[in-house]
């Protein structure tokens, strides 16, 4: 049987598969009503007290839709709530258990609430709420162990709130704790595989459907890579440049841009969009870097590349720089694309050469040939200074003997 029961009494199901073909039920058709936002309030709450109604009347009930996930599962939400008397939120946990389906759109759902509960307030703090997705990783570590006092930061464990479940989790949560800025700082373990690209879009998608339904802002950091296409070139890049991808990383960020600007323009979502170069420094750092050091560190050679345009180039920012640089500017604007680097080009073999000379490294600086060109890509931030009077102030060397001294220390 195709009918998922959230209780004894009240499930949903296809139309197709119940109408006409299980007996002793009260069916809810709601294929009448539009499969996204745009029902009215009255229209959802008539299919509402149709199956209140039912249940009281001791009949088993299955509000049914086109396929059974999204309509029907909204109208469930709404019956549940009206009859057994708890409130939308918990009415979603049910349905979402019960069914194991947590596809219900978000719009739809928002007009369920409105045809019981009316419009959802924010809670009345001093101080105004934000989410911060992902807080667990290296920025969002930093993020939260620096958030200023007129601002009161959430940052829910992936068991508090796990965004892989859906929409309808997140949305509860936005509106429980009364929420006016989601920080999203979640992405993959593994970022440069095909599957990430996919997760992370999907990810981006609920946190934006809940941003245009609760009228939510979000912070988005992108990254380089959406501009790594240029292969051959060193560009100091602007806000306005063209954006040109390489790779899963680069492709994941420029099309959740691209995703981020359908939302600002169809549902009116403020998004905050920075760029930001490669971060280094509060006891973490990329990759090479991390690499440099510990050959550096047991007096071993270190191998950097060289492709037919000579070493990488790299627009390098100390975690301090970025901080300051981030906080200003989520405290000031909701919406905009902006810059965040340095704006200078730091070769890969000039920095191992920094690294070996700082820790004392007996090794020598080798270079390995690579096939092709890379994209050698810095950031001009000027847009940022004149709004918020940042200037990056860690040189690279300062930088590079905080960052050896922490990872020593670690």
């Amino acid at each position: 049987m195709s009918i998922c029961w959230i209780t004894p009494l009240l499930g949903t199901g296809p139309a197709l598969d119940v109408l006409g073909k299980v007996d002793g039920v009260v069916v809810i058709d709601v294929r009448d009503l539009i499969d996204k936002g745009g029902n009215h309030a009255k229209s959802v709450r008539e299919k509402i007290d149709q199956g209140v109604s039912a249940l009281r009347l001791g009949m088993k009930t299955v509000v049914c839709c086109d396929h059974g996930i999204s309509r029907s599962n909204a109208v469930a939400i709404g019956v549940l709530s009206n009859y057994e008397g708890i409130s939308v939120s918990q009415a979603v946990r049910r349905v979402m258990t019960a069914t194991d389906n947590a596809e219900i759109r978000l719009d739809i759902l928002e007009t369920v609430r409105d045809a019981l509960e009316g419009s959802i307030s924010h809670s009345s703090s001093s101080r105004p709420k934000w989410l911060l997705v992902g807080g667990g990783g290296y920025l969002g570590t930093a993020i939260a162990s620096t958030a200023p006092p007129e601002i009161e930061l959430i940052a829910p464990s992936r068991e508090e709130l796990d965004l892989s479940v859906g929409g309808p989790s997140i949305d509860n949560f936005v509106k429980e704790n009364g929420v006016e800025k989601i920080l999203h700082f979640a992405f993959p373990y593994a970022g440069n595989v095909n599957s990430s690209l996919g997760e992370s879009l999907f990810i981006l998608r609920n946190l934006l459907d809940v941003c245009a339904v609760n009228s939510v802002s979000l912070v988005y950091p992108s990254r380089w890579e959406i501009f790594s296409g240029y292969k051959g070139s060193d560009l100091l890049v602007t806000e306005d440049f063209k954006v040109n991808p390489s790779g899963v990383l680069g492709d994941t960020k420029c099309l959740s841009e691209q995703l981020i600007e359908i939302f600002m323009q169809r549902s009116g979502v403020s998004a905050l969009v920075l760029r930001s170069a490669l971060v280094y420094g509060g006891g973490a750092a990329p990759n090479f870097l991390r690499s440099f050091m510990r050959s550096a560190q047991s007096d071993r050679d270190i191998v950097t590349h060289v492709y037919s345009n000579g070493e990488p180039k790299l627009d390098l920012i100390y975690l301090q720089d970025w901080l300051l640089g981030f906080w200003k500017i989520v405290l000031k604007r909701d919406s905009g694309i902006f810059n965040l680097g340095s704006g200078e080009f730091f070769g890969t073999g000039h920095v191992a050469r920094k690294i070996n000379e700082i820790i004392g490294g007996k090794g020598r600086i080798l270079h390995r040939e690579m096939q092709g060109s890379v994209a050698n890509i810095a950031f001009n931030s000027n847009i940022l200074s004149e709004d918020i009077g940042w200037f990056p102030s860690v040189d690279l060397g300062c930088g590079l003997q905080n960052c050896i001294r922490d990872f020593i220390n670690n």
